[in-house]
Formats: structure tokens, C-alpha cells, sequence
């Protein structure tokens, strides 16, 4: 988590644009960047320092950084914050990568400089041997293995500057290499692919946890997990993957556009092998399934939304009185959130328990809204 606070003298537009800013980041990536006026050390201040430059300390503070917002005024300038808020949390500019304007260990250079155009601006091109370029296999499912290509798309990537004093290259600090990406550089609409997955990379702290069974099974048992303490308010689940006889890994799971990483939760796990057995006078039967029936709220407003079904799954013994009932989701089949918001954010929804059935489904709890879809 990430916080911040705003210094006196901000007004609401700048504090209502930079709050949409921090949500891209909370979002899209898996860092919790979070308004709080009480905020002890570290945290950044957010401020107006100097109204002529919109610009951040780079890193992540061990007491307090400074974000200027100077220039940056209004939701038209939000990308502008979301990258002043990238050098908050440590991510540099995208053409000072090693591989920018020179080339390093085979790669590069993807831009061809005319230092002479730069002058004062030299030194927001130099190479930094610091600034991200990709990362080692960490384990897992590591969202970046080995070199990260040169992103001419990035938030954090300067547009084509240019001198107008100056006529060699007719002014401008660089070309693109190749020559078609220079009209990429520069954006500042939204993070791009590379930029959330840097994030995911390098800030994350929030990770699947691995959890050893005391006794290893036999054969791959069902896990059933179910929160029993949270921190947050906000709608929260737990995710699983990789079961294995020794153990299994899990996270904590929330629906876009809420805070990621903010919160513990104290869970509880039921695991047991697949079947029908009979514990201290009182029958249980585990098992799965797999399905892709969905329910969701009757205020769904999206267009093409399939049909509400039901999966029924029948009990191999047939109890005396409908039994109690758990369920959890056991893998991560078209998850493309994790470990940032969870999307799309499905929970096990139950319709009815008998004594010899019962009726299930995906549920695409309606959290939020898109567009005219709310889910």
C-alpha cells in the first residue's frame, strides 16, 4: 500500500483529477494507492510547489516524497499525474532504459539521439543502468521472464520533444527505432500492457501464498475455503490454484476497481479427499465439478449476456435433511486479473440444496459498471 495526502492550497479539480490518477494505478496493477489525511511516514504529499512544472520525486519514500501538480490542473492532465505517480512509486522514465539510446547486451538502441537538440533535457535521455528492463524467472506464475521489449507505448515514455533554435534533425531530440513507432511515444491516455506489467513485477506486494497440508493425501483432495475475518468493507474473495497432494496456493481476490492489498484476511480451509465418508456419526461427500453456468443480477444492463443456468450436481449418498453446503472456486480457468483485481470476478453462487442434489453457478457478482454492462 501506497499512501497519500494532500498539502494546503490544493484545489478540488487538482485533488478530484489526481484521485482518478491513483485509481488507474489501483486498478490496474496490484499496488494500493490510498488517500489518507492521517498518514504517517512514508507516505507522498501531493501539492502545487511550482506552477510552471508538473514533476515527482523518483522512489518510494522512507518518510515523504513530493508530487507537484504545477500545471497539471484538470482530468484532462490525469495522465500526466498517473506518470508523475509512476516515478512516486519508483518507475522511471522509459527512454532512459538501459537499451534506450545505445545498445546493451544485444538490445537496442531504440532511439536515435541528437544530443546537441537536448540541452538542459540531456539528462532525461542518459541510460540508467536502474531503470527497468526486465527480470529473472521469480517463480510462479512471474508475469516477466528474461528482457521486457522496449515499450514506445508507455505512460512513462517522453513524446518527440523538439528545438526550434536548432536545424539538424530539424530541431528534434530523437527518432524512433523503427521510425513507425514514433508516433506512439508520448501517450498519455492510459498505462499500457508493459507499464501494469512492470507494476506486477517490480511493486507488487500482494502474491499467491502457498499453503502445506500437515499430512500429505493420497490423491489430490477438494479445498474448500472460506474468509472468516476481513479489514475492508470492500466485496472480497479467496482464489485458488494449484491443489496438490501436499498443498495449495491462494489469494485474496477483489472485483475491478477496488483496492488491491490493503487488507488481510484470516481464512479457514476445509480439505478432504474426494467421496463419501462418514465422520463421527455424520455423513460428508466431497467432490468437484466443472462449469461454465452463469448467474448474475437481473440489473445487469449489458446486451449478449448469456442466459441465467444452473449446474446440478448429484450426491452420490443421499442424506437424511438438505446438508450444509461449500463451495469454492479450485482453479483459475479465464482469470486475467490476479494478481491485481480479479476479472473477470466470479463467486460460487448455490440455488437450491436438497437431499440428494444441488444447483450451482458461476456468479458474476455486480460490483461496479462499465459502459452499459454492470457486473
Amino acid at each position: 500500500m501506497v499512501r497519500y495526502k494532500f498539502d494546503v492550497g490544493v484545489d478540488d479539480t487538482r485533488k478530484e483529477a489526481f484521485r482518478a490518477a491513483a485509481a488507474d494505478w489501483r486498478t490496474h496493477t496490484c499496488i494500493a494507492v490510498v488517500e489518507d489525511d492521517n498518514a504517517e511516514y512514508p507516505y507522498i504529499l501531493v501539492g502545487i510547489y511550482a506552477e510552471g512544472s508538473c514533476w515527482a520525486y523518483l522512489g518510494r519514500p522512507s518518510t515523504f516524497h513530493k508530487i507537484n501538480l504545477g500545471w497539471c490542473k484538470t482530468m484532462s492532465h490525469k495522465g500526466s499525474m498517473v506518470h508523475e505517480l509512476g516515478h512516486g512509486l519508483g518507475v522511471n522514465h522509459e527512454q532512459k532504459r538501459a537499451d534506450g539510446s545505445q545498445q546493451y547486451h544485444g538490445k537496442g538502441p531504440h532511439l536515435e539521439m541528437f544530443w546537441q537538440n537536448t540541452e538542459s533535457w540531456g539528462s532525461q535521455y542518459t541510460p540508467a543502468v536502474n531503470t527497468y528492463i526486465g527480470s529473472a524467472h521469480d517463480g510462479g506464475d512471474d508475469p516477466q521472464i528474461g528482457y521486457a521489449p522496449y515499450d514506445f507505448e508507455s505512460i512513462m515514455h517522453y513524446f518527440r520533444q523538439r528545438n526550434a533554435d536548432h536545424t539538424i534533425n530539424d530541431g528534434w531530440y530523437f527518432n524512433t527505432i523503427p521510425s513507425s513507432a514514433q508516433s506512439l511515444v508520448g501517450q498519455r491516455n492510459a498505462l499500457s500492457a508493459g507499464d501494469i506489467k512492470q507494476a506486477l513485477v517490480t511493486l507488487s506486494t500482494s502474491a499467491w501464498v502457498s499453503i502445506a497440508f500437515t499430512t500429505p493425501f493420497a490423491a489430490v483432495p477438494v479445498v474448500v475455503v472460506t474468509p472468516t475475518e476481513t479489514g475492508t468493507t470492500d466485496p472480497a474473495s479467496i482464489r485458488l490454484k494449484d491443489i496438490t497432494t501436499t498443498g495449495f496456493s491462494a489469494i485474496v481476490a477483489k472485483p475491478p476497481n477496488k483496492a488491491v492489498g490493503n487488507s488481510a484476511m484470516t481464512v479457514t480451509f476445509l480439505a478432504a479427499a474426494p467421496g463419501v465418508r462418514q465422520l463421527g456419526g455424520l455423513w460428508m461427500e466431497a467432490g468437484t465439478i466443472s462449469t461454465q453456468k452463469l448467474a448474475y443480477s437481473t440489473k445487469c444492463l449489458g446486451s449478449g449476456l448469456p442466459a441465467i443456468s444452473w449446474e446440478k450436481i448429484s450426491f452420490a449418498h443421499q442424506f437424511p435433511a438438505p446438508p450444509a453446503f461449500l463451495s469454492s472456486i479450485q482453479t483459475v480457468n479465464n482469470e486475467n486479473g490476479l494478481p491485481s483485481n480479479s476479472q473477470p470476478w466470479l463467486t460460487v453462487s448455490l440455488n437450491s440444496v436438497k437431499v440428494n442434489e444441488a444447483w450451482v453457478a458461476l456468479d458474476r457478482a455486480e460490483t461496479t459498471r462499465y459502459g452499459q454492462a454492470a457486473y
